[in-house]
């Protein structure tokens, strides 16, 4: 019964760990690494031993465990910095492949007006936007763009 007290403590002093830290990393753009889960499971896991050992006598297991804990959390702690740095880095890859999206549409609505503004009807314009894309897009691959452009 005690056991299943402190598996109850230990996923209720988890919850409560990552609740604070959400609260302390709310921003918009930050997105918290399993590492990082993984270290305050790992923290909450050694409160609820050291509660439990004042209470009942603990396993060889969890014994082993806390005489361990340092340098676990140490490793773990590691594990999560790295982990939030490639959370990190994964979002700055995204909002990057955003950008070139993004200038990649700007600069076929610029030649699309610039068509316009030579004259060229409504579906000639679009034809040099699309093919001005085409060769932004497929550019440093001109196998694929030749692909690409062949009707």
């Amino acid at each position: 019964m005690e056991r299943q007290e402190d598996r109850a403590h230990a996923a209720l002093l988890a919850l409560e760990t990552e609740l604070r830290t959400l609260e302390k990393h709310s921003g918009v753009n930050e997105k918290i690494s399993q590492q990082r889960r993984d270290l305050w499971e790992a923290e909450s896991q050694y409160v609820v031993l050291k509660e439990a050992a004042t209470k009942r006598q603990l396993s060889e297991q969890e014994k082993s465990l806390l005489a361990h804990e340092k340098e676990t959390l140490e490793y773990k702690r590691q594990l999560a910095e790295l982990g939030d740095k490639i959370e990190h880095q994964k979002r700055l890859n995204e909002l990057a492949q955003q950008a070139a999206r993004f200038e990649q549409q700007q600069s076929a609505k610029q030649a699309a007006i610039s068509a316009k503004a030579r004259g060229l009807t409504d579906r000639q314009a679009q034809r040099e936007s699309e093919e001005q894309r085409l060769r932004e897009v497929y550019g440093d691959n001109p196998a694929a763009l030749a692909k690409a452009t062949s009707h």
